[in-house]
């Protein structure tokens, strides 16, 4: 099993008149990265929030917001006082209106909104930041990231089986096209060598050659064509990372593993691309480097 990088997580909770909401997102990265975004209140525990999240996440990027809101559990009336100065407010409010109408300009929504941007209508939410934040306060905010770390988790790896199944695939699609080129290299070499004698009967008689000389260079030549070795490396590798991707778990990641393994396939590759002179075979090699070039976009996103 493997888990992406990249993931989602929500929770929250209302608690004394205010409701807590955690928000995580991942992005993939090769370190750990986390960026926090916290209510005033909160600043002092981020310390705290950073260990955890550490402990869930080994890397990537990671966004971190908490949203404290006040809910309104009182009166209309009571809220109103809560959040705004009414008294500036309606001052304010009927003198931009008698202006309006002493001069003749037309009434406009946006007036009111307006209004609430001046200085001093709405009461700043950070009243009880001069408060000091209680234990039972940080037990919640932590005992709500865990949470969401859990759901960031699930998130996770519903988005990791997506992407086992499309490297798998993707794998498959490589091992046709080995076999494809295993079953054109014997012919390929027997044309190889048809094709050397037929130049070296078309030479003038007069020309005298060391036939075992030449025997050893053309053995030497068509060696260097030989691609068995690399089919059968590259065969292994693509049954590695399927073990690979079954061996994973949220405890011991293998993104870079898998990234590795990656590597030496494209070596295998390459050298066969390097060795084939056949249009079909080139063509298959071709293929194979798209579709590696693909998992290691996906790989990139693997924990």
């Amino acid at each position: 099993m493997i888990l992406s990088m990249t993931g989602f997580g929500k929770a929250s909770i209302i608690s004394k008149g205010m409701q807590y909401e955690v928000v995580i997102r991942t992005l993939n990265s090769k370190q750990l990265e986390i960026s926090m975004r916290t209510a005033f209140h909160f600043r002092e525990c981020e310390t705290k929030l950073r260990s955890l999240i550490s402990s869930y996440i080994q890397r990537g990027r990671v966004d971190y917001t908490l949203n404290v809101t006040p809910i309104a559990e009182d009166s209309v009336e009571e809220e109103v006082s809560k959040f705004f100065d009414e008294e500036r407010l309606l001052g304010l409010y009927n003198a931009i209106h008698h202006f309006r109408q002493k001069h003749h300009i037309s009434d406009s929504d946006q007036a009111f909104a307006r209004i609430l941007g001046f200085s001093g209508i709405a009461k700043p939410l950070q009243d009880k930041d001069n408060d000091k934040l209680t234990e039972e306060e940080v037990d919640l905010v932590m005992q709500l990231t865990m949470e969401t770390l859990d759901n960031l988790n699930q998130f996770r790896i519903q988005e990791g089986e997506m992407l086992a199944t499309t490297l798998q695939q993707n794998i498959e699609n490589i091992e046709r096209g080995r076999l494809s080129v295993q079953a054109i290299a014997p012919t390929r070499i027997e044309s190889i060598n048809t094709k050397l004698r037929e130049l070296l009967d078309e030479l003038p008689q007069t020309i005298e050659i060391d036939k075992g000389r030449l025997e050893q260079e053309m053995v030497y030549y068509i060696e260097k064509l030989d691609i068995n070795e690399e089919l059968t490396r590259l065969e292994n590798h693509l049954k590695y990372f399927n073990k690979t991707i079954s061996d994973g778990t949220p405890q011991q990641p293998v993104g870079k593993k898998l990234g590795f393994i990656a590597q030496e396939m494209g070596r295998e590759i390459n050298t066969m691309g390097s060795k084939s002179n056949e249009t079909k075979m080139q063509h298959l090699v071709v293929e194979m480097k798209d579709l590696l070039e693909q998992i290691k976009e996906q790989v990139a996103n693997v924990l």
